[in-house]
């Protein structure tokens, strides 16, 4: 399998976190209905409260593009502004 995915770490407010996962989990759910969308997951570390790590496989480097140009991205992105502390993104190829 190949393919290309995002992993994007959000670190929010204690008071911002639930409000945060329950929109994240929304925004997953649109993004799994892609055509060219393998796998889109919410996930919380054991260790880290306050962060969110949400991750995004797609077929090919194609379907992401077309994924960032859906019309709900730029809802996901005001949604969560006043939420989000800091976000770290890193692309990744998948190699297995």
């Amino acid at each position: 399998m190949s393919g290309k995915a995002i992993v994007v770490k959000f670190s929010c407010t204690a008071e911002q976190i639930e409000e945060f996962v329950k929109t994240a989990i929304g925004h997953a759910a649109k993004v799994r209905t892609e055509e060219g969308c393998l796998r889109c997951d919410v996930l919380r570390p054991d260790d880290d409260p306050n962060s969110v790590y949400l991750y995004e496989l797609f077929k090919s480097p194609e379907a992401l593009k077309e994924h960032a140009a859906m019309p709900y991205m730029k809802d996901f992105g005001a949604a969560i502004q006043k939420m989000v502390e800091s976000r770290h993104r890193v692309d990744v190829t998948l190699q297995n």
